[in-house]
């Protein structure tokens, strides 16, 4: 009699993946109803959100949305929203309530972002300014000093980070205390995701965060090497500037305009979203050195491997919110994230 062999039973199932999220974004999402949406409600009721990020990036925008949803479990109410720098500077002064975008630049990387946030700030010294939360990060001490400033003397400010690290140099060269939370694009919460058709797909930057050379992620077979950052321009976005137009030209007759920015701020966001969300479930695994690549692989619950980016940013978010993630890998090199992909493909699939 021919002994029969049979095929070792998978103990983990991508269903187990989504159990898993759900119960992970129940939690971050508490926390960022909670602690956020407390500080917001305990400020006021009607908020300025400025920052809109009106380019192709997927992350930001997920970031925009998730801010939105917090606001709406805060009961609180945007009023006006701008890009940066404003479409209209005197529409944003002398202000009450004032909440900046989240996201990775509070510093000096892109320091013109922040010297046009700081404008705001100084303009608004009497308002309650919240700052959603962010990731920390100076090279320059003198451009440190120039941003402790601001930061350091404003009476009402609120600044919440995504990790320690950001924290600690909040505290060390900004001169302030700030709140740790998870990104705000975790509030959005669980999202589907179709079927996939490729093995792996490499969402990868090319940009100063970049740490790989795309040239260089060839070498994994059947793989989708892309990056988030090419777009046909969202019907929302070019709304907003017909909205802004209008807003500029008849400040005092136009208030009624306003709703329909924000309503057209959120439409390009959900557009770049559900672009990102396309991309990502192409693959049964992800590889990825963008920090919104591994937040929406998990909020998607898709199996993924990390890699770090120029200063830290992903790792540290990793060890402070993913880690204890079961689907989640974090890798040092091209060669062992791949080594990590090509492991999850057997387990999962």
């Amino acid at each position: 009699m021919t002994a029969q062999i049979i095929a070792p039973r998978r103990t983990v199932t991508l269903r187990d993946v989504e159990k898993e999220r759900d119960s992970y974004l129940r939690s971050t999402s508490d926390i960022l109803f909670r602690v956020v949406g407390g500080a917001l409600r305990g400020k006021g009721g009607a908020w300025d959100l400025i920052d809109f990020p009106d380019y192709p990036n997927v992350g930001d925008c997920a970031i925009w949305l998730g801010e939105l949803r917090i606001f709406k479990q805060a009961g609180c109410r945007v009023s006006r929203v701008c890009r940066l720098p404003p479409f209209a500077p005197y529409l944003f002064k002398g202000r009450q309530c004032i909440a900046f975008h989240g996201g990775g630049n509070l510093g000096d990387i892109y320091f013109w972002l922040d010297k046009e946030r700081r404008k705001i700030m100084r303009e608004n010294n009497n308002a309650s300014i919240i700052v959603f939360p962010q990731t920390v990060f100076f090279r320059d001490p003198v451009k440190a000093e120039i941003a402790a400033e601001v930061y350091g003397s404003h009476p009402s400010l609120v600044l919440f980070v995504r990790d320690e690290a950001s924290k600690l140099r909040a505290r060390e060269q900004l001169g302030i205390e700030a709140e740790v939370v998870p990104d705000a694009a975790m509030a959005i919460g669980p999202l589907d995701r179709d079927p996939p058709r490729k093995e792996v797909v490499m969402l990868l930057r090319e940009d100063k965060e970049a740490t790989i050379e795309v040239d260089e992620s060839a070498r994994l077979e059947k793989a989708v090497v892309t990056d988030w950052l090419k777009e046909k321009q969202p019907l929302g976005s070019r709304a907003a500037g017909t909205l802004e137009k209008l807003l500029r030209a008849y400040p005092n007759r136009a208030e009624m305009a306003w709703p329909w920015l924000v309503k057209s701020y959120q439409a390009a966001a959900k557009a770049r979203l559900a672009r990102g969300v396309r991309l990502l479930s192409k693959g049964k695994v992800v590889i990825t050195n963008r920090l919104h690549g591994h937040i929406l692989s998990v909020l998607l619950g898709v199996p993924h491997v990390v890699i770090d980016n120029s200063y830290g940013k992903i790792g540290a978010f990793y060890e402070r919110w993913t880690k204890q993630l079961s689907f989640v890998e974090r890798a040092d090199s091209l060669d062992e994230a791949i080594e990590r992909a090509n492991r999850m493909r057997k387990i999962y699939y």
